[in-house]
């Protein structure tokens, strides 16, 4: 009915004064056998901060390539070296040649032959070629109205003569004056006009050849204006006083 003894009064061992040196034998957790399944709550690696350095393998498929030309007396008699570099332009990925004027050294008598061998030339180019007058072979010429007359004959619409219509565009002429020319492409405005250097040696066909230009900017814009996104405008002209500016 009773304890056979009685509690000691004291624990039977009294606790260590410091912890003991023995490690355990093992480790109290074994390591999980596959990762956890849980994701980062953020994405591991963050945008750069800027761009790459590497740039793109090829031009946008809205890149347009073209050719600009400007000189004087077929570009001092290195004719067969013209002739090949315009059999070439189509390799160099090129889709025309605005010849700016100049055709003719400026002490030149403009003979007839001259012009048409200026057309000959540029004939052979692998890529439409689109004429503006220089003054060399017009207004400085010994008889302008007969050197206008040849550069009619000869230079006016050449890219019609030798060339195809081009697919990817439509050429406009100004129906007052067919030497200035226009095309929209890859919403570029493209207007080539009448604008010659030279001496003014009739100021009403002066202002009336400029307004007709101004006129011929004005009407392209304004019947592009929504889809235009830049305007390049060809000329040949010299402002007084300074550098060449064609």
């Amino acid at each position: 009915l009773s304890p056979t003894k009685a509690p000691t009064g004291l624990p039977t061992k009294l606790p260590t004064l410091s912890p003991t040196n023995a490690p355990t034998t093992s480790p109290t957790k074994l390591p999980t056998s596959h990762p956890t399944g849980t994701p980062t709550a953020l994405p591991t690696e963050l945008p750069i901060v800027s761009p790459t350095h590497m740039h793109t393998a090829s031009p946008s498929s809205n890149t347009v390539t073209f050719y600009v030309m400007s000189g004087d007396d077929e570009y001092g008699g290195r004719t067969s070296a013209l002739q090949r570099g315009l059999r070439k332009l189509d390799n160099q990925n090129g889709e025309w040649l605005v010849h700016l004027g100049d055709i003719l050294d400026e002490k030149s008598s403009c003979q007839e032959n001259e012009y048409e061998n200026f057309q000959s030339i540029y004939s052979q180019s692998a890529v439409p070629v689109y004429t503006l007058p220089g003054d060399n072979e017009w207004k400085r010429c010994p008889n302008p109205d007969q050197a206008w007359g040849y550069w009619e004959k000869y230079l006016s619409n050449l890219n019609t003569k030798f060339w195809g219509a081009p697919k990817q565009y439509t050429v406009q002429r100004q129906s007052s004056r067919n030497e200035n020319f226009a095309f929209m492409n890859q919403g570029i405005q493209y207007v080539g006009v009448n604008m010659v250097a030279g001496p003014i040696d009739n100021r009403m066909e002066w202002a009336d050849r400029h307004a007709d230009n101004l006129a011929w900017i004005e009407q392209n814009v304004n019947d592009n204006f929504n889809n235009i996104h830049a305007i390049i405008i060809f000329g040949e002209f010299q402002l007084e006083g300074s550098c060449r500016t064609d």
